[in-house]
């Protein structure tokens, strides 16, 4: 079944070539193409280390990617992910702590109360706990409203949604530590 198989693509390949692989009239970029794999510069360079080789063909250094400024759409998807990851994480390892831990959660609650910390404090560890949800689920809402296609048409509606995002999971994680 293979070697018919085979066949068949060797046979339908012969038949396409010509279509492919234009064998009349060089294109630019074909050209473009052998002038750079027979580049004379390249000539002599044979198993030389990375860097050397690039040294002697004048080629600059990549940045590194802390070199860049990333759009905030890209930074909102690599947060959206990120609360993602830290929810479930953060889920599972309370749902396992409550399963296995032999206590209930008022025994942990009296915990941090015992610890007599102040008010901003707890209300600054409550927002931190609740941001990555509330953010989570803004962003949710906003990726939403983008499957029916509004506020995808130009680049200023998608940064002004980002704003919203981040201002509605802010105010939504303030209210949920006030409680």
């Amino acid at each position: 079944f293979t070697f018919k198989v085979c066949a068949f693509g060797e046979k339908m390949l012969a038949r396409c070539r010509p279509l492919l692989f234009n064998t009349g009239k060089t294109s630019a970029f074909a050209q473009q193409i052998r002038s750079m794999s027979t580049h004379k510069d390249w000539v002599g360079l044979g198993e030389q280390d990375f860097f050397q080789k690039n040294e002697k063909l004048n080629r600059p250094m990549s940045p590194h990617i802390t070199e860049y400024k990333f759009p905030l759409p890209a930074v909102l998807s690599v947060m959206h992910r990120g609360t993602g990851i830290f929810l479930s994480l953060s889920v599972s390892t309370a749902a396992l702590t409550l399963a296995l831990g032999g206590h209930e959660l008022a025994w942990y609650i009296d915990l941090v109360q015992s610890l007599n910390l102040p008010s901003p404090v707890i209300f600054a560890g409550k927002a931190a706990l609740a941001y990555p949800l509330t953010y989570h689920a803004s962003n949710g809402i906003r990726h939403l409203v983008w499957d029916t296609g509004r506020n995808l048409d130009t680049i200023p509606g998608v940064y002004k949604s980002a704003y919203v995002v981040l201002a509605s999971g802010a105010l939504l994680a303030a209210g949920v530590a006030c409680l």
